[in-house]
């Protein structure tokens, strides 16, 4: 079961490097790139109930939310009481965390929760991804 989680971490980080750089060709601008090329500032797993497992990358008040069933999402800083709150637009989709528990919302529903952070992930450059 453990080289399960392990696997499954694996392979949402994997999914989160993919979709992130997929985001910075479509929607980047060679005009503004920064001094480091980063294409997030640090990126997480999170292990939840039921075995489930997601991961994030943050940038720039942005988080892009890869989940295991290989939906992502690329949601914006949210107003929040407590924590740090990621949504979209209409709040259909929404991550929070605080200190190293999370959940991830879809739709009103609850869909990732009892989340606990497991790993972080360090900076990655567009070189890096390129490779």
């Amino acid at each position: 079961m453990e080289s399960r989680r392990i696997w499954t971490a694996v392979v949402a980080m994997v999914a989160v490097i993919l979709v992130i750089f997929a985001f910075v060709v479509v929607y980047g601008d060679d005009e503004s790139e920064s001094s480091s090329n980063s294409l997030f500032d640090y990126s997480a797993v999170y292990e939840c109930a039921e075995g489930k497992v997601f991961a994030v990358g943050f940038s720039e008040g942005e988080a892009i939310v890869v989940l295991d069933n290989d939906q992502s999402f690329v949601l914006g800083n949210a107003t929040s009481a407590s924590g740090t709150k990621y949504a979209d637009a209409g709040n259909h989709v929404v991550f929070w965390t605080k200190d190293y528990g999370a959940y991830v919302e879809e739709n009103g529903e609850m869909t990732y929760q009892d989340c606990v952070f497991r790993e972080a992930g360090k900076v990655m450059t567009e070189q890096e991804t390129t490779r």
